[in-house]
């Protein structure tokens, strides 16, 4: 609540002395403005907002007012309320900056994306050129699956302000949700250079380092952490890390540690049991696996782990079962299709066995399609994060052309489309993407079947 006050503080003060409106307008609403920003200050909302209420009473005309009664419903999550009196002041005046802002932080709360993009893009053309908007763009863009927009709001909010670390970080991450882990890499030993203290940019730069294959410098910035103190992410990643360099007994007790420290997260117990079965301790894995399709929601990997563990162990019908389980999960998992076709091959079942690996192979192939319509929906997002528009325009018709089920590629198609002014083309890539992926689930927050950072954890 102390950072909202400050925001609230900084915001309202900048609009009191702004002061666009005409003085006449506002004069008699000054004292319950005043008293209003102060017990606001004070964390004192109800005696606020009665302050502001009656400033609204007596000016209905001010534009001051009614974005100041605003701003308190806001920080009391009256959101409907408060996108009233927000509208409310900018049919006043048109050009208030700092009720568009606020508009954009409504509709984002409400999931319209496209609407909050809009107001902040309008507060920065009415000239709050501050970090707070350009970060609050880019976290909009970003949610809304324009990675190249929202990384060039948050390296605009970055320049304004070099020890925003909050939107440095987000930048990081966006380098590698897009797939750009050297820009990512750049990024955060630029800001560790400054603050070498700062710990959510350090466990990143690790996850960065691993995804772009240099995990012996990601090892050492996880022991880093490690030693500092315990911790979920870096006894995880520090794991993944050495597993990478195929470390496993070294790996182990670091798993270990990320489950005991975070016992409900899944894929820790499944690397955990994944690792204990290659290192040929069956007994173990078999405990560490069924603990993970125990948990809510286990994956289709954590059944088909199972299932190969209880295979390995003889208990064949077990194996079958699970088998299953994994493939109603995840019906186009090769893994899942072709562990079945093994253990139904070791029952006799030579005809189902033989489906099952026609499936799995069908299966491979077209991952094989999506990975590489993954690649070049990655090429094309960094195209439109260096304004190369019709060189991302490229790179996702390409995409679209190899796998043509993969949704986030006909989304990112149409993001391109609509900056070129090509609305009708925009709008059938859009169609095709909302089809795929009903409510763009996948398509807005990750490049699909990759599952953004699946496997390891990030700090944000």
């Amino acid at each position: 609540m102390g950072e909202r006050r400050g925001l609230f503080r900084r915001l309202l003060f900048w609009l009191l002395l702004a002061a666009p409106y005409p003085r006449a307008v506002c004069a008699d609403v000054g004292p319950y403005l005043q008293r209003g920003l102060e017990l606001g200050k004070k964390g004192q909302w109800a005696d606020a907002l009665a302050e502001l209420r009656q400033a609204v009473t007596l000016a209905p005309g001010s534009a001051e007012a009614h974005y100041s009664l605003g701003v308190a419903l806001f920080w009391t999550r009256q959101f409907p309320a408060a996108r009233l009196e927000f509208e409310h002041a900018l049919r006043l005046s048109s050009k208030l900056a700092e009720a568009h802002f606020f508009l954009g932080h409504v509709l984002v709360e409400s999931g319209d994306l496209d609407g909050a993009i809009a107001h902040f893009d309008k507060a920065l053309e009415c000239g709050a050129r501050s970090p707070e908007v350009y970060r609050s763009l880019g976290n909009a863009l970003w949610k809304a699956g324009d990675l190249g927009g929202a990384i060039r709001a948050f390296r605009e909010a970055a320049r304004l302000r070099p020890d925003f670390l909050d939107v440095r970080n987000s930048l990081g991450l966006a380098f590698v949700q897009a797939g750009d882990y050297d820009a990512a890499v750049a990024e955060y030993q630029s800001l560790l250079a400054s603050y070498p203290d700062y710990q959510p940019a350090l466990k990143n730069l690790g996850l960065a380092l691993i995804h772009s294959g240099d995990v012996r410098s990601a090892e050492k910035v996880y022991r880093k952490l490690v030693a500092g103190a315990r911790d979920f992410t870096a006894e995880y990643n520090l794991g993944v890390s050495l597993r990478e360099q195929d470390r496993l007994e070294e790996a182990l007790p670091h798993f270990r540690s990320a489950v005991e420290l975070k016992p409900d997260y899944g894929d820790a117990h499944l690397d955990l049991g994944k690792m204990l079965w290659q290192l040929g301790r069956l007994d173990e894995a078999e405990q560490a696996l069924r603990r993970a399709v125990s948990l809510r929601h286990p994956s289709e990997n954590a059944w088909v782990a199972f299932g190969g563990v209880l295979s390995a162990q003889g208990s064949l019908q077990g194996a079958v079962s699970a088998l299953r389980e994994a493939v109603r999960i995840a019906p186009a998992s090769p893994e899942a299709h072709y562990t079945l076709g093994l253990v139904l091959r070791r029952q006799g079942k030579t005809e189902e066995a033989a489906r099952e690996m026609a499936l799995a192979e069908a299966h491979r192939r077209e991952r094989e399609s999506t990975e590489a319509a993954i690649v070049a929906t990655s090429s094309g997002i960094r195209c439109l994060e260096k304004g190369d528009t019709e060189g991302a325009v490229g790179h996702f018709t390409g995409a679209v052309s190899r796998a043509p089920q993969y949704a986030p590629a006909h989304y990112q198609l149409s993001l391109a489309l609509r900056k070129l002014g090509r609305q009708e083309q925009a709008a059938a890539a859009l169609h095709t993407a909302e089809t795929l992926d009903p409510g763009l689930r996948l398509s807005r927050s990750t490049l699909g079947p990759r599952a953004w950072l699946q496997r390891q954890r990030s700090d944000r």
